[in-house]
């Protein structure tokens, strides 16, 4: 049974990875484990103890239920990592979850038939981290949520680690590559993140160069989403088809999918997740999101008039911004 279970996690792993991964290199980064030991763990000479398995897990966005091999289809698994207070470190759990992500789309590239859909009722990191002061500002809130502002200081005052910026970059350029991706959004995303701006102009954390920094990118980034929903492509030549949701969504949803994989989300606390694996849970998720088509109107390469006057709209709620 133990070697049984080994077997179930090295080839889990080896498929949660692109083919020109060296394994051995990735378990010894998360594990701070020397080669030999991991090449007797890859061997099966050793085995993996519950807690590698977890670290693995957590990295890898791999279900732990797959790998125990669980049927129970009446059962509902899902992984969680929301540590939220006892973080010794934000900024690392931080590139942990994109490091994920990154290694999530990595894996979607091995089919060319890789599918995202995504129901959001806040803006994605696939909208903004390839817009530096939006993605600080969201990274800014989410630390004054956990209270650790009092070391940083003011939004002008955080100093976003090199790692951080280099990490984002390497998520923008990845998740551009996933062959055809769906989005519906909540018709508040954009009002939603203007609200916190302007709740955080109130309290003097933002100073004006702030707010016009972060609404000069905020125009970038509504002019790059109405030329990808004009053409139904981003500049990678993948395709996108873009909804508007006329109800409102209580919460995001994401659902990807390959040959080789299947993986859904539920976003929560910010920037943590819920994930599964489980082809029930993921079936559910991905009906749950085609369902919303219904209530949603396509603006991709179609609605002209709709697509102009949604884009227009959130241009003029833009321009509240920091006014009261």
């Amino acid at each position: 049974m133990k070697n049984q279970l080994n077997d179930e996690l090295v080839l889990a792993i080896k498929n949660s990875v692109s083919d020109d991964m060296n394994i051995a290199n990735l378990l010894m980064d998360i594990l701070s484990m020397g080669k030999e030991a991991v090449y007797r763990r890859l061997r099966g000479d050793v085995p993996f103890t519950f807690d590698e398995v977890s670290k693995i897990s957590s990295k890898l966005c791999i279900s732990l239920d797959n790998i125990v091999n669980i049927k129970n289809t009446k059962r509902a698994f899902f992984d969680l990592d929301l540590k939220m207070q006892q973080l010794n470190d934000p900024l690392d759990h931080y590139c942990d979850k994109l490091e994920s992500c990154i290694l999530l789309f990595q894996k979607l590239h091995k089919c060319k038939n890789s599918t995202a859909r995504l129901a959001l009722n806040s803006l994605p990191y696939m909208f903004y981290l390839s817009f530096p002061h939006i993605a600080k500002f969201r990274l800014y809130r989410w630390l004054y949520q956990l209270e650790v502002i009092p070391t940083i200081g003011s939004y002008e005052e955080m100093v976003v680690p090199q790692k951080i910026s280099d990490i984002e970059k390497r998520f923008v350029a990845e998740q551009r590559y996933i062959a055809y991706t769906t989005f519906i959004m909540d018709q508040n995303v954009f009002k939603s993140f203007i609200g916190d701006v302007n709740y955080f102009y109130k309290l003097n954390l933002l100073s004006n160069m702030d707010v016009q920094l972060i609404q000069n990118e905020l125009f970038e980034l509504i002019s790059d989403l109405e030329t990808i929903a004009a053409t139904g492509m981003q500049k990678t030549g993948t395709k996108v088809n873009l909804y508007v949701s006329n109800i409102d969504l209580e919460s995001s949803y994401l659902h990807f999918e390959s040959d080789h994989c299947e993986n859904s989300f539920m976003r929560v606390f910010s920037i943590n997740i819920i994930g599964s694996q489980n082809p029930t849970i993921c079936n559910i998720q991905k009906e749950w999101i085609e369902s919303l088509k219904r209530y949603s109107t396509l603006i991709s390469v179609s609605c002209e008039i709709q697509r102009t006057e949604y884009f227009n709209t959130q241009r003029e709620l833009a321009l509240k911004m920091g006014c009261f």
